[in-house]
Formats: C-alpha cells, structure tokens, sequence
C-alpha cells in the first residue's frame, strides 16, 4: 500500500478530524457506544480506571476497552475492516 495513490476527499477528512476531536474532548462517561443500531453498555468501574490512564478516548475505543468481555473479536473486526 505504501507505493498505491490514495485519494483524499479534503471534505470527509476535516469531517473525520473533527468528530475525532469531539470524541476526545467529551468526558468518556458521556459518551454512549453503538454497533449498528445496538448500544453496548460499558461498565462504569472500567471508565473509572481509564480515567487515571492518561490515554486518549479513542484509544479506549481502539483498544476495545469498552467491551473488555470480547476484546479480541473487537481486534478481529477491525483487522478485517482495515
């Protein structure tokens, strides 16, 4: 992929910027997480321990954090995705 021409819509990638900087400011506590049209519930003791982390929100999303119980599945459909 290093060598292949990628095309950048400018519009789309100021909107993706921008919703990540949102994720980021919003107290994590706030945030509410979906997949498709499910909200997957995060427990609250597992937000408290992040919190003292220093990591960023969206490596909480990344890392799958949100749903400790099927973290590695998470990781499959991300690779599959990528």
């Amino acid at each position: 992929m290093k060598n292949e021409t990628v095309n950048v819509d400018l519009h789309e990638a100021l909107k993706y910027f921008e919703w990540r900087r949102v994720i980021n400011n919003a107290k994590l506590s706030n945030l509410r997480f979906f997949e498709g049209d499910k909200e997957i519930k995060v427990n609250p003791e597992t937000i408290d321990e992040w919190e003292f982390t220093g990591l960023t929100n969206l490596d909480f999303i990344n890392g799958g954090f949100y749903d400790m119980d099927s973290i590695y599945h998470k990781r499959e459909l991300r690779e599959i995705s990528d």
